[in-house]
């Protein structure tokens, strides 16, 4: 049996999402709640996937889903090649903003910071 923990914690650019455990089809709705609470909490989230061994189709539709959604506000955290590559032979790693660090998932928040008003305010609302 799968199993997935997400914990939050809240950083200067975002909230941040570290995420341990396989994402597939029976966890990726906890992922797809995670995230939803954070953008609650903060326009800007951060997911950490480093400690994912796995990433199913599910958990890639969630984080696809999310990119689209909350552009230039949601980045990924993947240090090691196999996630990009996934998503280079799907065809989808520019849908899907990835970096290497934590410390370039902020750098690319505040220059990806689109809106109007700065990031100051955010409207809630949950993902479709």
């Amino acid at each position: 049996m799968a199993y997935l923990r997400c914990s939050t914690e809240t950083l200067r650019e975002g909230v941040l999402v570290r995420v341990n455990g396989d994402v597939d089809l029976a966890t990726a709705p906890l992922l797809a709640d995670h995230l939803t609470k954070a953008f609650g909490a903060h326009f800007r989230v951060i997911v950490d996937l480093d400690s994912v061994p796995y990433l199913g189709s599910a958990g890639l539709h969630v984080l696809a889903r999310t990119a689209a959604r909350y552009a230039g506000q949601f980045v990924v955290v993947q240090s090691t090649a196999r996630l990009r590559r996934l998503l280079d032979i799907l065809g989808v790693n520019g849908l899907l903003p990835v970096v290497t660090s934590i410390a370039e998932a902020e750098e690319y928040l505040r220059n990806h910071d689109d809106r109007a008003d700065g990031g100051a305010s955010r409207a809630a609302g949950d993902m479709d």
